[in-house]
């Protein structure tokens, strides 16, 4: 794995007054990750102008999530994103936090990915790093259409 993690540049947004019950909806375990509930989704938009997320907010099901982890190693294979094609071979060891958001009415699942949340608790804080290769990634996921429109990976600095 091509990790750059010494010159990132970690920004952690701490989601502001969110109590465990309002922010983590459940943890999933292969892969590890988090599901956001919709009233974290709405304050992580007010808290980081990086994401470009709007409402209404929503919290994905599980069964969500599974089909979205289902599916996004077939997607990782055919991405044309030249980022994306790095991610194929170790996506499994990354991390992941589920953000409930939607665009132009069409509800859709952030997936911010990462291999190290620098000792932040990722469970209860956004992770997210400018730069840091292919450590850091984030996806977009449509569950009513069943397909990814979207794959990021972080540049290298």
């Amino acid at each position: 794995m091509h990790r750059q993690v010494a010159a990132a540049i970690l920004i952690s947004v701490l989601l502001p007054a969110i109590s465990s019950s309002e922010t983590s909806v459940v943890v999933v375990q292969d892969p590890p990750g988090v599901i956001f509930a919709a009233a974290a989704s709405g304050r992580l938009k007010a808290s980081d102008p990086f994401f470009n997320l709007d409402g209404p907010f929503w919290t994905p099901s599980t069964t969500d999530i599974v089909r979205l982890e289902e599916r996004f190693p077939s997607f990782l294979h055919s991405s044309k994103a030249s980022g994306c094609k790095l991610l194929r071979q170790n996506t499994r060891e990354h991390i992941r936090q589920y953000f409930g958001f939607s665009r132009n009415k069409v509800r859709l699942i952030y997936i911010n990915g990462f291999c190290d949340a620098f000792s932040q608790d990722w469970k209860e804080t956004l992770v997210f790093v400018m730069d840091g290769g292919d450590c850091f990634y984030q996806a977009v996921y449509d569950p009513t259409a069943d397909r990814f429109l979207e794959c990021y990976v972080n540049g290298v600095s």
